[in-house]
């Protein structure tokens, strides 16, 4: 009898399970100003969700940052290079219902990075491991 519900299941369209992190899938902009960030994220493939982000400021590229997320063996696995540099690597230390925490204690700045959902806004902070020197992004999804 299981059998057959499984089946019934796979052929009439279960609900779809949430991948891990698909809460971050988008592309998010801060509010339009003189300096504006946006940051995208897709869905995960093959083990990995690959990410980026750029600061403008009058529409001319002043930041670019790499990013991907890959699942471990302990958890996920942040992988941040900005401007071009070699990667820096952050391992998720805390998660819950659509919020992550990495860190990365031998990185000189940032050594947090944290990400969570406000409501259907993205919320993003860096900061050193004690939560000191924290600064904050609200972004907002771009259609």
């Amino acid at each position: 009898m299981r059998a057959i519900v499984l089946a019934g299941l796979m052929l009439h369209g279960a609900p779809a399970i949430a991948a891990p992190l698909d809460w971050l899938v988008g592309r998010w902009c801060t509010d339009d100003g003189p300096v504006r960030t946006c940051e995208h994220w897709s869905r995960f493939r093959g083990g990995v969700m690959q990410g980026g982000a750029a600061t403008t400021r009058g529409g001319k590229v002043i930041e670019r940052e790499e990013a991907a997320i890959r699942s471990g063996l302990h958890g996920m696995i942040y992988f941040a290079s900005p401007e071009g540099r070699p990667a820096v690597t952050f391992h998720e230390v805390r998660s819950g219902y659509q919020s992550i925490l990495f860190e990365s204690g031998a990185h000189d700045y940032p050594q947090r990075i944290r990400y969570w959902r406000s409501g259907p806004d993205l919320m993003a902070e860096i900061a050193l491991a004690d939560g000191s020197k924290a600064r904050r992004w609200r972004y907002r999804p771009v259609r």
